[in-house]
């Protein structure tokens, strides 16, 4: 379970880089409250995806890291939680 959480966070911190490169492409990089209420957008349509996995019992644990690796991500901060 640890390294699916890890593989989870690996990817959404990718997502957050990824769009800060397009944002910085745009000249339109995200201030702190816009970063997070993106992150926290992110976070809850993965949320809704999670529930309905049946297989899926800490899906609000993984929303709640999603949104603190989408901003590492998008702020090159490191990947480690």
């Amino acid at each position: 379970m640890e390294d699916s959480l890890a593989l989870l966070s690996q990817a959404t911190y990718h997502a957050g880089q990824e769009l800060k490169t397009q944002h910085e492409s745009q000249h339109a990089v995200l201030g702190e409250g816009a970063l997070l209420s993106l992150a926290t957008d992110f976070a809850q349509l993965a949320l809704c995806r999670d529930l309905r996995d049946p297989f899926i019992h800490d899906a609000h644990s993984r929303a709640a890291l999603r949104i603190v690796a989408f901003q590492r991500g998008y702020r090159g901060e490191p990947v480690g939680l």
